[in-house]
């Protein structure tokens, strides 16, 4: 259910929704008498619904406009997922290397240390 997000900064919750004709779908995650409440958050969550990816929303402080919610394209979202996906793959080979330390006995460590210097980890 992608739908498309203008990107640009709003005031509201519902400001966001009226400007994106997404009254429908924040009926549907947010329930027929939703509120606006934390702006940034519902906003995320609405994007999220609706099959935005690699969009963000923020608050800007200190704006003397009303207009202090920004929405838009993270330009390095690809490289991000990418990078999140890799630090996970390296995650799990660290907690497997590290379960397989504590299982070998204390004459083997230091040749297994001497392996993985040699492999640069």
């Amino acid at each position: 259910m992608s739908k498309s997000i203008s990107f640009g900064r709003y005031m509201s919750t519902y400001d966001f929704v009226e400007s994106n004709k997404l009254g429908t779908e924040a009926t549907e995650l947010f329930g027929i008498d939703w509120e606006a409440e934390s702006d940034v958050e519902q906003i995320q969550e609405l994007i999220e619904y609706v099959g935005g990816k690699g969009i963000y929303v923020r608050h800007i402080e200190g704006l003397k406009s009303d207009e202090d919610i920004e929405v838009g394209y993270e330009e390095n979202w690809t490289e991000i997922e990418r990078l999140k996906a890799e630090l996970e793959k390296y995650k799990n080979g660290y907690d497997e290397l590290m379960c397989y330390w504590d299982s070998i006995g204390d004459e083997e460590k230091p040749l297994l240390h001497e392996r993985l210097q040699k492999l640069g980890l």
